[in-house]
């Protein structure tokens, strides 16, 4: 009688996947992703996706962009289309079996992985589904931190991921903006508008998680801190951002007054980052900077 231990067999399951990534295209969706990807690499156009002469905004472009570099590299097949639906789903896969193992030592990893990759939904989106497949991977870390969150009831952790994104989003709708005003590109401003409802919310999401972090530390739940104060301001440019595009409704005109309102934005968000620097504030000054040592113990 022969034994395999789990790695093996996880080895085994793995090798069985191979053949999947050589298959043709089955699914009308993923025919359709695919196709905009070819194109972006066949026009030397990645900026924009397409298929035929339809915008495509349904993915995100970070998706397209993965494929269409694999495609760069190994050439047009069904291979480079799904490798990377693939390694998302592994790192997927991992990620989840490795939180797993953290908080129940009584499974292994392979045992994990091995139930993770058996279940139907999960086989087709490793495969067949790039979008999904990061989609999925990105839910998981978010979720997984968010339950880490939880259990370590650290507050300012939270704040501070909520607070760089929305001042990220800020900064990427400002430069699309400005590249729409420069090729006189309406797409541009489009992917702007469809960036700004995130920005706003995650905006909310610093200042009332920065407001129950506040409570404790400082005695308060609002402060006119330089630091709280130009994230309302920020706040406020991503509702007139999203206002002007409620109101007017001529295109030439709220791609004016958009491309206004958030070079005005973007010129708070340095102003954000080192408020704690420049004036004297309840906020502690940075703890991490490029040029210096961090000041959080390793521990966290």
């Amino acid at each position: 009688m022969i034994v395999t231990s789990r790695p093996v067999n996880l080895l085994i399951l793995f090798i069985c996947f191979i053949p999947f990534l050589f298959l043709g295209i089955f699914d009308l969706d993923e025919g359709a992703f695919a196709a905009t990807s070819l194109q972006m690499v066949k026009d030397d156009q990645y900026l924009i996706p397409y298929i035929g002469e339809e915008l495509r905004l349904e993915k995100p472009i970070l998706s397209y962009w993965i494929q269409a570099l694999f495609l760069t590299i190994f050439g047009f097949s069904e291979y480079s289309l799904r490798a990377p639906s693939l390694i998302a789903a592994l790192i997927w896969g991992y990620s989840f079996a490795t939180f797993v193992k953290e908080n129940n030592t009584r499974v292994t990893r392979s045992d994990i992985l091995i139930n993770f990759f058996t279940l139907p939904g999960i086989f087709l989106i490793s495969f067949a589904a790039t979008a999904d497949a990061f989609l999925n991977l990105f839910i998981t870390l978010a979720l997984i931190n968010l339950y880490k969150f939880e259990e370590q009831k650290k507050n300012k952790y939270l704040n501070l991921a909520a607070a760089w994104i929305a001042l990220g989003i800020f900064s990427a709708i400002t430069l699309l903006s400005v590249l729409g005003y420069i090729f006189k590109s309406k797409h541009f401003y489009l992917i702007s508008k469809s960036l700004a409802p995130s920005g706003f919310t995650f905006n909310i999401i610093a200042l009332v998680t920065g407001s129950i972090w506040g409570k404790p530390t400082w005695g308060t739940w609002w402060a006119w801190d330089a630091r709280i104060t130009s994230m309302l301001i920020l706040l406020l440019f991503y509702g007139l951002y999203l206002l002007a595009w409620r109101i007017y409704e001529n295109k030439d005109q709220v791609f004016r007054i958009t491309l206004i309102i958030s070079i005005l934005g973007a010129i708070n968000v340095p102003i954000i980052k080192y408020s704690v620097d420049w004036w004297n504030t309840l906020h502690q000054p940075a703890s991490i900077n490029i040029l210096s040592k961090s000041s959080i113990h390793s521990s966290m």
